[in-house]
C-alpha cells in the first residue's frame, strides 16, 4: 500500500511510577516510512529504570546509523533490518554499561518497537510489551504467547528479539503497549475504534478515558493509523499529559 497519512499519537500516564520513555521518527527521511519504539523498566530498580532510557536513546542510535548508509531502499525487508539494528545496539550498549557500574543483570528494560518502510510493518519486542492490529473491525495481538522473564534488553550480552512482520492495509491502525492486554480491555478498544472512522487528538483523548473508566491500569499508548489517499504526507505526534 502506498502510503500519504500517517496519524501518530502517544500518551503516557503522567501519575504512573513506571518512567517509561517513547519516540516517533522518521530516520529514511521519506514519505510513508517511519519508527515506533517504547522502552519501560523490566523492574522497579533504579538499574531498570536508567537502562529504560539508555535502551531507547541507544535503540535509535543503531537506527540512524543503519539508515545513514542505506544505498536500496526499495527492499521489502528493510523494515525489519531497521528494526533489528536498533535492537542489537540497544543490547550491546546497556549491557556493556551495566558492567561497566559492577551492575549486570540490573540494567535491564521491556522494550517494544515498529518499523514501516514502503507498506512493510516490522513489529518487535523485547519483554512484556505488546503490539496490537486493528483492521476490519477486529483487533488481533501480534505477540501470543508470554515473554521470557529473563529476557530483557541489557540483561545478557544476547538477547532474543520477537519479530512479526505484515503488509498494510488502508485504514490499519497499530497499538503499542508496555503490557499484554487484558481480554476486557482489547474488547473496550476495539468497541470504541469501531466507532470512528480516523483518529484525531480529541477522539484519542477519548479513548484513553474509555480505557481507563474501565478499571484498566494502562500506563502508556503508542498508536499509528495508516491511510491511502490525496492527501499529501502528514506525520503528528501528540502527547497527552
Amino acid at each position: 500500500m502506498s502510503l500519504t497519512k500517517i496519524n501518530c499519537f502517544t500518551y503516557n500516564n503522567p501519575l504512573s511510577s513506571k518512567l517509561s520513555s517513547n519516540i516517533t521518527l522518521n530516520p529514511l527521511k521519506k514519505p510513508g516510512s517511519f519508527v515506533m519504539a517504547l522502552s519501560s523498566p523490566a523492574t522497579t530498580s533504579l538499574g531498570a529504570k536508567v537502562a529504560t532510557r539508555l535502551a531507547l536513546d541507544h535503540f535509535v542510535e543503531g537506527v540512524l546509523n543503519y539508515t545513514s548508509s542505506i544505498d536500496d531502499f526499495d527492499s521489502r525487508s528493510l523494515s525489519h533490518n531497521i528494526v533489528a539494528e536498533g535492537f542489537k545496539n540497544a543490547n550491546r550498549s546497556v549491557y556493556d554499561f551495566g558492567h561497566k557500574l559492577s551492575a549486570g543483570g540490573r540494567m535491564k528494560a521491556c522494550l517494544t518497537t515498529l518499523a514501516v518502510v514502503n507498506g512493510a510493518v516490522s513489529v518487535a519486542k523485547v519483554g512484556n510489551g505488546n503490539v496490537y492490529l486493528y483492521r476490519d473491525k477486529k483487533i488481533y495481538s501480534f505477540f501470543e504467547e508470554q515473554s521470557d522473564l529473563s529476557n530483557n534488553v541489557g540483561e545478557n550480552s544476547r538477547v532474543s528479539v520477537e519479530f512479526s512482520d505484515i503488509d498494510l492495509e488502508k485504514g490499519d491502525k497499530i497499538l503499542l503497549f508496555s503490557r499484554k492486554l487484558t481480554n476486557m480491555e482489547s474488547d473496550t478498544l476495539r468497541r470504541f475504534i469501531n466507532k470512528i472512522d480516523e483518529l484525531n487528538q480529541v477522539i484519542f483523548e477519548k479513548m484513553i478515558t474509555k480505557v481507563r473508566e474501565r478499571g484498566s491500569l494502562i500506563d502508556d499508548i503508542m498508536v499509528a493509523e495508516f491511510n491511502s489517499d490525496s492527501i499529501l504526507l502528514e506525520d503528528v505526534v501528540k502527547n497527552v499529559i
